[in-house]
């Protein structure tokens, strides 16, 4: 008389994707805050970097027309930029989405951009 074999289909049981999910999710929670650190982080570069630029487009304007690039609140004129050629296109805040750095009229001094 022979045994007959009784064959288990292969797969995962539930408890085996329990714990799966679960080491998962211990591994997002501690990857996630630091990924969001790394875009602040890649923002606040962004920012500065964007301050640089028109901060010596505006001198460079300023050397050209003896007077800073600003709109009437306050804001760097960027369409005068533009037009001069000194950038060429608008450089927009990485943390609004918004071409809004401000300009001292007075020092030509750039600020703005991300808290």
């Amino acid at each position: 008389m022979a045994k007959e074999r009784v064959s288990r289909q292969g797969g995962f049981t539930l408890m085996e994707m329990v714990i799966v999910i679960g080491i998962i999710a211990v591994l997002a929670g501690i990857l996630l805050p630091q990924l969001t650190g790394f875009l602040r982080d890649s923002r606040t570069q962004a920012n500065e970097a964007n301050i640089q630029l028109l901060q010596a487009a505006c001198n460079a304007y300023y050397n050209a027309n003896r007077e800073y690039p600003v709109t009437a609140g306050g804001q760097v004129d960027q369409d005068k930029l533009i037009a001069a050629g000194y950038i060429s296109k608008k450089v927009v805040n990485p943390c609004s989405n918004a071409p809004d750095y401000t300009i001292d009229p007075s020092t030509g001094v750039v600020s703005g951009g991300c808290p």
